[in-house]
């Protein structure tokens, strides 16, 4: 059996030198197969102690009889997927594009305007460590806000929230989150 190798695309890091950025980055790719030859949009970089995994315990549920002490059978649930968020310190007008669904500004070069809306990025999303080790959520949907102080030990920040949703159907993966090691 053969290994995959996500193929990174070349992006040039836009946050302040001096931060501390944890992971290697974030990328987005159309919904679909995970392969070799996805081609892989860098979002960005996620800085250190912001980002954290979530994954909620299931619920349990016991099936029981009157005539026995003990449940026939227990049910397991869960009411949500995997749950991904971070902060990206970088409010170029690329990242509110495409972090934000910012529109560009008819008159200047230099400004975007955000709608005020809700913007929900679907695809699928690779969250890759440093160590080229990463979770890839197969179906999932991205939320951003801007967050943050903008003070000399802060910075102010694009915050991502990206939700496993269910994997499955024609020409997709069946599994929601895979491992890459």
């Amino acid at each position: 059996m053969a290994n995959l190798t996500l193929k990174k695309p070349t992006a040039t890091l836009t946050a302040n030198l001096g931060l501390s950025i944890g992971q290697a980055g974030i990328y987005w790719a159309a919904r679909g197969k995970v392969l070799d030859s996805t081609e892989w949009t860098h979002l960005g970089v996620v800085l250190v102690g912001t980002g954290s995994i979530t994954d909620e315990a299931p619920t349990k549920t016991d099936i029981s009889v009157e005539e026995l002490d003990t449940p026939i059978h227990t049910i397991w649930d869960k009411t949500s997927g995997m749950v991904y968020e971070g902060d990206i310190p970088d409010l170029s007008i690329e990242s509110a594009i495409k972090l934000l669904g910012a529109e560009q500004n008819a008159s200047f070069d230099n400004v975007v305007g955000l709608t005020g809306q809700t913007f929900v990025k679907e695809g699928m999303f690779w969250l890759q460590s440093q160590n080229g080790k990463g979770i890839v959520f197969t179906n999932a949907s991205l939320v951003a806000n801007i967050s943050g102080n903008a003070t000399k030990t802060e910075t102010l920040n694009i915050h991502i929230q990206v939700t496993a949703n269910a994997g499955g159907g024609a020409g997709f993966e069946e599994k929601s989150v895979m491992l890459i090691n």
